[in-house]
């Protein structure tokens, strides 16, 4: 900061850097017209500042919007009214010129209230009120004119779309660029046929949800590229059979800590964002708009523009511009979004909140959303070089109203806990499974694309909506590691009901015989000329204990023992070539 741009300390100072015009003009305010000279104005004026009862008296002339406007400026580090703040909390700013009456306080050249004066006015000025941010229960009903809202309740929809990516990412069918780690066209298509309602947009706008789900497995450390297959990872085979509500805080907050892609690179209307220096750090803007999203009251809904409001009166800026210059609409230069009044917050700072909101926030569950189709949803970007091709500059610009899930509050710590949302009056009409005695599963309805693939890992499809368990498809799946109670909890989720004792009998009976043999590792057969040698080898005090007899002329050396069974060979005179000797 320039020494020119810093507050004056003193009213004394911020007057003689006024003209003697100015000065008149405010003498004038006081009933004082008649002076001329700079030193006898700035002395009356500077009395005059000095008197607390003066001071009443003025703020006492004032209406109630100026009252405010000293009450903020007072307060602020520098003395200055942040004018984008004070518009987004009272909705207008009030006149300053040197013929109001704030022209007598804000002194400073900048429009400051002078240090001193600051002091003096916080005793006299209430604490001003905190920033309110309008909701309601319900959303409004839309009007003759306007666009039908889309609403999208996401919080257990999140939970079965994370079982569906993780049983996706088992069976190896994500697959992402091994070197931006998006994910494949193929992939995004994929994962929108199996999320739970689908995508947000169904149109030519491009992917949202469909597109950041193996970006989140990948920042969560759920699952790993191996090549451009995505696979999971111990935590990924972990949250399998982990509490669903665990694991997308999980994923919510790892994100806002290490996310794998700055979120504004999805606004691709606006260019120019590679370029070095273009845009800020992307960690803390995150954060910003948690904390603007854990300041949304719980169950209710918040429109998205009283959310920017909110957001600006606080101070909650997630600033997205270093250099604006940088950034365009169609051309770098006519449409540079560095001139004056071409980069508003809603356009830079309020997209960036849409899209982290519409796009990572929603599909975790964290806020229910209602949204339009995002063509001619805003028009704050008309007026730009470049904007008339422009049927929309985001696909997020259609979000109109959140809510606060108790999943979200949860996540962003405003709630120490969580309870599932359930509904126990409708679970036994809504169980979409019916388990029979003779161990057939029958689907009364249509199944998530994560619960066929668990009932076709233990289970042969026999019919269009019926499979039946089989003892060999349960016991490969405990050989490659799956829980041996995976499915008896599966079953017993979706049914609502006790297993038939035949089901439960059968399926006990598998796990029982899964761990009745023990995996020792390899080994390797040698084979002796004679009995004799095999037994003297066998009997041996030190390969004794390196191997076993099989047969009269065969012993099994663990692979594990091979180097110290070869060389207690040697020293007992013998040699084991190799095999291909």
């Amino acid at each position: 900061m320039r020494l020119g741009d810093l507050p004056p300390a003193t009213v004394q100072d911020a007057l003689t850097r006024r003209t003697v015009p100015e000065l008149r003009a405010l003498a004038a305010l006081i009933g004082h017209p008649g002076l001329q000279r700079k030193p006898e104005l700035v002395d009356l004026l500077d009395h005059f500042l000095q008197e607390p009862a003066n001071l009443r008296s003025e703020l006492e002339r004032m209406d109630e919007l100026e009252q405010a406007a000293v009450a903020e400026a007072a307060r602020d580090l520098d003395g200055r009214l942040q004018l984008a703040r004070f518009r987004a909390k009272y909705g207008r700013v009030p006149g300053r010129g040197s013929t109001s009456r704030l022209g007598l306080l804000f002194l400073g050249p900048h429009g400051e209230i002078p240090t001193d004066l600051c002091r003096r006015l916080l005793a006299l000025t209430p604490e001003p009120p905190s920033s309110s941010l309008p909701s309601s229960p319900d959303l409004p009903e839309p009007g003759p004119d306007s666009d039908p809202l889309e609403v999208r309740m996401t919080e257990r929809a999140a939970a079965a779309d994370l079982a569906a990516m993780l049983r996706l990412c088992e069976a190896g069918r994500l697959r992402c660029s091994d070197k931006t780690k998006r994910p494949t066209a193929a992939t995004v298509k994929l994962v929108a046929e199996s999320l739970d309602g689908g995508e947000f947009h169904h149109s030519a706008h491009g992917p949202i949800a469909s597109f950041v789900w193996p970006l989140l497995l990948q920042a969560g450390g759920l699952a790993e590229l191996a090549g451009t297959r995505l696979r999971l990872t111990a935590r990924g085979r972990a949250a399998l059979a982990a509490r669903a509500h665990e694991t997308l805080r999980h994923l919510w907050r790892r994100w806002v800590r290490h996310a794998l892609l700055d979120e504004f690179n999805r606004v691709d209307q606006i260019k120019g964002q590679a370029s070095r220096g273009a845009l800020t750090a992307a960690g803390p803007r995150r954060q910003i708009v948690a904390d603007a999203l854990a300041s949304c009251p719980v169950g209710r809904w918040v429109q998205v523009d009283a959310l920017f409001r909110f957001m600006q009166a606080e101070d909650l800026d997630p600033q997205v511009a270093r250099d604006p210059w940088k950034l365009y609409l169609c051309d770098p230069q006519y449409g540079s979004l560095g001139y004056d009044g071409y980069h508003d917050w809603t356009l830079l700072q309020g997209r960036y909140v849409l899209c982290l909101l519409f796009e990572y926030a929603a599909p975790l569950g964290l806020v229910d959303i209602a949204y339009t189709d995002p063509v001619g949803a805003r028009d704050d970007y008309h007026d730009n070089w470049g904007a008339d091709g422009l049927d929309l500059l985001s696909r997020y610009d259609g979000l109109r109203y959140v809510r606060l899930t108790a999943l979200g509050a949860y996540a962003l710590g405003v709630s120490g806990d969580y309870r599932p949302v359930t509904d126990p009056a409708t679970a036994a009409a809504t169980a979409p499974l019916r388990v029979l005695p003779n161990l057939e599963v029958v689907a009364v309805e249509s199944l998530p694309v994560a619960d066929t693939m668990v009932l076709e890992t233990y289970a042969e499809r026999t019919g269009d909506a019926v499979w039946t368990l089989r003892r060999d498809r349960y016991l490969a799946a405990i050989t490659s590691g799956r829980p041996a109670d995976e499915i008896v909890r599966f079953l017993a989720a979706r049914s609502h009901a006790d297993l038939p004792a035949t089901v439960a009998a059968f399926l006990q009976d598998a796990a029982t015989n899964a761990r009745k043999l023990h995996d020792l590792g390899l080994a390797r057969v040698v084979e002796c000329q004679d009995p004799a040698l095999a037994a003297l080898i066998a009997n041996d005090r030190r390969l004794g204990k390196l191997s076993w007899q099989c047969g009269e002329r065969h012993l099994i050396v663990p692979a594990t023992a091979d180097a110290k069974f070869r060389k207690g060979l040697h020293d007992l005179g013998y040699a084991l070539p190799s095999p291909d000797q």
